[in-house]
């Protein structure tokens, strides 16, 4: 059965009674913060904060569920250099609440702009990005956001990939060009674990509104007698073209072990960040 493409186009305004409980284990026992769980289950703030209050949770501000402690690293952290959106990520929160702490403590908020490079960081990430890894995988480990990471490239002279092509070379030597860096991520937690997979491996022929199109799944897994044993799509939100041709591919080739991992699928891996956006994969 095929997955949805990440959050619905309308925001639900109830949570189910599974849902219910998963919200009140992420606010209280991994200290998520409201907006956080919200993300994660695809809803508005406002039903989360409707299931701990009739619970008795008392909800915090913001930035009170850091201990002191806590409050004294992200400053020094945020002092010695990294970014706002790096330490949201890594404490579940928002930069906005990383700079209110940073601000309370006495800290200056400063402009990502000042974010200085050593010339062996910048030899680092001119070679990573010639080397098939995209700017926004070596954004993401210097704490920036990925335009800094392209200007950086197009200063040393490097002509920039097109968005939709990434080289990766899988554990077993074996180059592919993917099309996008969740298609990175997914392949990378193949070949942590040991998985036999091949990349786009059939094209199949569908049948879309009388018209015929093809469609080309990205990821084939194989099983221990070499059968395949699921075939897998990344997919942000997707276009209407593209969720026909899909539709039409589930309901044409209703025997295949096919889904669809899209953003909500990755953050259930834990290879997005609960504040990870869906994007548009259009094209």
């Amino acid at each position: 059965m095929a997955r949805s493409f990440g959050r619905p186009y309308k925001t639900r305004r109830f949570l189910t009674e599974h849902e219910e409980t998963e919200a009140l284990r992420l606010y209280i026992a991994l200290e998520w913060s409201v907006r956080a769980v919200a993300r994660h289950l695809g809803v508005s703030h406002t039903p989360v904060k409707r299931v701990l209050i009739s619970a008795g949770v008392c909800i915090k501000k913001k930035f009170s569920r850091f201990t002191t402690s806590e409050q004294a690293n992200i400053t020094t952290a945020y002092v010695g250099g990294q970014s706002s959106t790096y330490l949201a990520s890594s404490h579940k929160t928002t930069a906005h609440v990383v700079l209110k702490i940073v601000r309370d403590a006495g800290g200056s908020v400063r402009s990502q702009k000042e974010r200085v490079f050593t010339p062996v960081e910048l030899e680092s990430i001119v070679a990573r990005y010639k080397s098939g890894e995209t700017a926004n995988a070596i954004a993401a480990s210097y704490g920036v956001f990925h335009r800094r990471i392209l200007k950086i490239v197009r200063q040393a002279g490097i002509k920039r990939r097109p968005i939709n092509q990434v080289k990766f070379v899988d554990a077993a030597g074996r180059s592919f060009t993917l099309r996008s860096g969740w298609e990175v991520l997914v392949a990378r937690f193949f070949d942590e674990r040991g998985m036999r997979w091949d990349y786009e491996l059939r094209r199949f022929d569908v049948v879309v509104d009388g018209k015929k199109r093809t469609y080309k799944p990205d990821f084939w897994i194989y099983g221990a007698a070499n059968e395949i044993v699921a075939i897998i799509d990344v997919k942000g939100r997707g276009c209407a073209r593209q969720r026909r041709s899909i539709a039409a591919f589930v309901e044409q080739y209703p025997d295949l072990p096919f889904e669809i991992w899209s953003a909500s699928t990755l953050r259930e891996l834990g290879l997005l960040s609960p504040f990870a956006r869906s994007v548009s994969h259009c094209g």
